[in-house]
């Protein structure tokens, strides 16, 4: 809580600069309550939004006309609300929640669109995620009285609250208000030059919009930094087409790519009459005539026809899949593309993540979004075995989970893996699906709010990675995880708000809040409120003999993938015509050691002679010994030490990394 300042001879002044505990409040000191938390891996999210009504602005006759209004508004989107005369001077706090957190964006744009239509309404509370506050229900005014619930007594509004509202009924009632506001001629238009009806479905096909469309000073462009043309770009708008090729689509594609990059309709504007620079975009520049030549187009229909491309161009760029433009995309790109799909995770909701098979999912999108930002990019080699190690979970599990979203619309496979070829599957963030409706099938949440990545969002999702790699789940269940981030989220919190706020079962939230106090990762105090104590997963774990988990699963990652190629090498070179191979000679034995730098894969693969009953010999692979084998080359048992040594210091285990760990740091 915030408590409000005293100036000497003014009294309580209407400043929040002290931060105070809950338990601290007393009911003569106003104070105020945050309406955004901190979510890792998301950043600020509003739970709350309050829409606080000052008679100052108007009176009381336009707070109340301005209350009446909003709760229509609230009550046909499907957000419950809970109201508060805030004190002596008549103002109104409209308070309504939304668990799964929403975007500073969505509640910036609900905040100005409400504002234009309700003249007492204060929005700057709403404006600020990090510092923006109200007083809640309860506390005092600085000019006397408190505020008192108008309609609802305590628990009703304390379990509508709980309840709260979906993040799609808030952006139901962005999209109302912002309606009712433009066709009063409050708000502009938010498209230049047509409207989504004007999208042709070759367009729409493409799925849901992944990137912003604002407007500047002539017409749409993307929501993207700006950043120069790619040499395949400039090469492409220097080609010259012939006659019988399909100019517009030409055109059309040249005029993606400078959207892609930031570009507006002036940067295209430009470019059209640079002849020499961009020949292949005649075709705004003229039309064929019926001699079969082209003649110049008049300026009407010139500027049109320009204005049209664009408008497409923009609407079709920003339904590309993410990673489209990668190459030239700089890393803050990527951070906001990764920070947008653990915000969409994040508004799926509960449901989607507490069934039996949600956890694992969830780990998949953390162990994918971590790979992301190491690579800089959003189309990323998602190994099983790697990504399983990142999961704190085995490869078959790993890959059951990849499957599972990408079938539900959260990545696009853009290769399978090829064992011979020695590649993995390559994936990158989907831009839409087609829904399955099988059972079990979860539609990922398309869009959602814009949000700023986290301040450092590598961090924060390192520290998911820790958080799910832990051995002690093993042990107690993956689903305890949740209820640990919940205690965690609350800081301080009794076992009814905790059982309140879960999205288990009482008896199982209760169970696992019980299994986390008897490893002590969690405590309850005298007033019977649970807090996190300062012991680490890994200290948990070693106390209950469950430590070195992870560490198998990174170690069998490695000499797996060592054994993997050494068998894809031998098949390779069992293919190999009798010619081919005398060229090539004799290959060393299984067992002779590997010079560093030398192509380990170069030595005869392993095998059992095997004798039949009729007397002939066989050869059968043994990989088994090819194992072993492996595992002694690489140093299995250094390797595993040095991945504990990474849980023991709360790190990433990422067995790409292990060779650097120093273990004497």
């Amino acid at each position: 809580m915030r408590a409000a300042d005293q100036v000497s001879g003014r009294g309580w002044v209407n400043s929040y600069s002290t931060e105070i505990r809950l338990e601290d409040v007393d009911a003569v000191r106003p104070v105020a309550m945050h309406l955004a938390v901190h979510r890792r891996g998301l950043g600020p999210v509003y739970t709350l939004v309050a829409l606080d009504l000052d008679a100052s602005r108007g009176g009381r006759a336009q707070v109340d006309a301005d209350e009446a209004r909003l709760r229509a508004l609230l009550l046909s989107a499907g957000v419950p609300v809970v109201v508060a005369t805030s004190g002596p001077s008549g103002g109104r706090h409209l308070w309504t929640a939304c668990p799964a957190g929403l975007g500073p964006h969505l509640v910036a744009r609900l905040a100005r669109a409400a504002e234009q239509l309700c003249p007492s309404l204060d929005i700057a509370p709403l404006l600020n995620p990090r510092t923006g506050c109200v007083r809640p229900p309860g506390a005092a005014h600085r000019e006397g009285g408190h505020s008192v619930l108008a309609d609802d007594d305590v628990d009703t509004a304390v379990r509508v609250l709980q309840r709260g509202a979906t993040p799609a009924a808030f952006a139901r009632l962005a999209h109302a208000l912002e309606g009712l506001a433009r066709a009063a001629g409050l708000l502009p238009e938010p498209l230049a030059g047509g409207s989504e009806d004007g999208v042709p479905a070759s367009i729409t096909a493409r799925g849901p919009v992944q990137r912003a469309i604002v407007t500047d000073r002539q017409s749409l462009r993307l929501d993207v930094p700006r950043r120069s043309l790619g040499p395949a770009a400039l090469h492409a708008l220097a080609y010259r087409p012939r006659q019988d090729e399909d100019h517009s689509a030409l055109v059309h594609c040249r005029a993606r790519s400078l959207a892609l990059a930031g570009g507006t309709l002036a940067d295209l504007q430009l470019l059209v009459r640079d002849r020499a620079a961009a020949p292949s975009l005649e075709w705004l520049r003229t039309a064929r005539s019926v001699t079969g030549n082209r003649a110049p187009l008049d300026e009407r229909e010139a500027d049109r026809r320009i204005k049209r491309v664009w408008y497409l161009a923009v609407q079709d760029a920003a339904r590309m899949p993410r990673g489209s433009e990668q190459g030239s995309r700089g890393y803050d790109e990527v951070l906001a593309d990764v920070a947008d799909l653990l915000a969409r995770a994040a508004a799926a909701g509960t449901a989607r993540w507490t069934r039996p098979s949600g956890p694992s999912d969830l780990a998949a999108l953390h162990a994918l979004a971590h790979l992301m930002l190491m690579a800089g990019t959003t189309e990323v080699t998602a190994d099983c075995r790697r990504v399983g190690v990142l999961m704190g979970r085995s490869h078959e599990t790993a890959n059951r989970a990849l499957r599972r979203i990408a079938a539900d619309g959260w990545i696009t496979v853009l290769e399978e893996a090829d064992l011979y070829q020695g590649t993995g599957r390559r994936i990158t963030l989907a831009a839409g699906h087609v829904c399955t409706g099988e059972s079990g099938h979860a539609c990922a949440v398309a869009t959602t709010e814009e949000a700023a990545p986290a301040m450092d969002l590598r961090a924060a999702v390192g520290d998911r990675i820790v958080l799910q790699q832990g051995d002690i789940w093993h042990r107690i269940g993956h689903h305890a995880r949740r209820t640990l981030l919940a205690v965690e989220d609350q800081v301080v919190a009794t076992t009814e708000q905790l059982l309140s706020l879960s999205p288990y079962s009482p008896r199982t939230a209760l169970r696992h809040l019980v299994r986390l106090a008897e490893l002590g990762l969690v405590e309850q105090d005298k007033a019977g409120r649970w807090r996190r104590t300062d012991r680490t997963l890994a200290q948990a774990a070693r106390a209950a003999r469950v430590l070195g988990r992870t560490a198998d699963l990174a170690v069998r990652t490695l000499v797996d993938q060592a054994v993997t190629a050494w068998w894809a090498a031998h098949v390779e070179w069992s293919r190999l015509d009798r010619a081919a191979k005398r060229r090539i000679g004799p290959r060393p034995g299984a067992d002779q050691g590997v010079l560093p730098g030398a192509d380990p894969t170069a030595r005869a693969y392993p095998q059992i002679a095997e004798t039949a009953a009729d007397g002939r010999v066989t050869l059968r692979a043994d990989h088994q010994r090819a194992w072993a084998i492996e595992a002694e080359r690489l140093g299995a048992a250094g390797l595993w030490h040095r991945a504990v040594h990474l849980q023991d210091q709360d790190q990433v285990v990422d067995p790409s990394q292990l060779h650097l760990v120093d273990l004497t740091g």
